[in-house]
């Protein structure tokens, strides 16, 4: 029973601090978006069929079961401008049995037409940066919190002891200053590359931290806030990073059609997993060594 009881601990614990950090990634996004009037038309914590969903304002909140993520959902208009002008489309709006008769023949045309100025697409290029940035920048700012709490949390004597690979220590600022530096490690050599770990790995990390007291548990906490935020800056389609090297390609090379756009994140998409297969291979391998 004991041992099912830790079991039990040990799964909620891993679970809130997916969630949290996970969530607290997508309020950065939500808060900016907010802040420079795009459209939010939903935020979704965790993954699968909701089991809670209500409306504020315009936007919809939810809660999935499986609690591996959170989304926030921005509107992204599908119009192509250089058909009409912006007077024509003040025009079309003004008259109400024309909106109403687009509604009925295609409500997402319509939709599209009445929110344009709203669309994440539309704002300034310095706005989306933030929007896009503001994820990892919060993820940053909530672990200096954790860690400011977990300091003055006494330690659990038959707790979590020793180094925990790559980043995670028992002391609070040690671990803080070990995730923030580890990019800075790995491109001076500190960090060898088969000294990194995988999505297994740090699983089996924060796994052993949840059961070994509050302490541990913040230190695991702000360490996987820290560790998320630096994985979004990736330039991989998919992630914040991916659509930041989008955008500047665009402003910079030449334009993206939507399918180029789609073709991107699809291919982001699998050398995303093909990397967590390769990293979870290397941490199997490793313990067998």
């Amino acid at each position: 029973m004991e041992r099912i009881r830790q079991w039990v601990i040990r799964f909620s614990a891993l679970a809130a601090i997916v969630l949290a950090v996970f969530t607290v990634h997508e309020l950065g996004h939500f808060v900016c978006a907010k802040a420079f009037d795009v459209r939010v038309i939903g935020f979704e914590i965790g993954k699968g069929p909701k089991l809670v969903a209500f409306q504020i304002g315009e936007t919809e909140f939810s809660l999935a079961p499986i609690p591996i993520g959170a989304e926030t959902v921005l509107f992204v208009d599908r119009l192509d401008t250089t058909k009409f002008t912006e007077s024509q489309r003040q025009l079309f709006l003004a008259n109400p049995a024309a909106v109403r008769a687009l509604r009925e023949k295609n409500a997402a045309l319509a939709f599209d037409l009445e929110n344009l100025d709203r669309s994440f697409s539309r704002i300034e290029t310095w706005e989306r940066v933030v929007t896009i940035l503001a994820g990892p920048f919060f993820n940053i700012l909530f672990a200096i919190v954790i860690t400011l709490v977990a300091c003055f949390v006494p330690p659990q004597q038959a707790g979590a002891g020793g180094k925990l690979r790559p980043f995670i220590t028992d002391e609070p600022d040690d671990s803080f200053i070990d995730a923030l530096s580890l990019p800075l490690h790995f491109f001076c050599r500190k960090v060898k590359v088969d000294e990194l770990t995988g999505p297994l790995g740090i699983f089996e990390e924060v796994w052993r931290m949840c059961g070994s007291g509050l302490r541990a548990f913040l230190v695991a906490l702000s360490s996987t806030s820290i560790a998320l935020a630096y994985a979004n800056l990736l330039p991989i389609p998919t992630l914040d990073g991916g659509w930041l090297a989008l955008m500047f390609w665009d402003l910079l090379i030449q334009p993206l059609s939507p399918l180029q756009q789609q073709n991107a994140v699809a291919y982001g998409a699998w050398f995303l997993m093909f990397g967590m297969a390769v990293l979870t291979w290397h941490d199997l391998t490793r313990r067998t060594r």
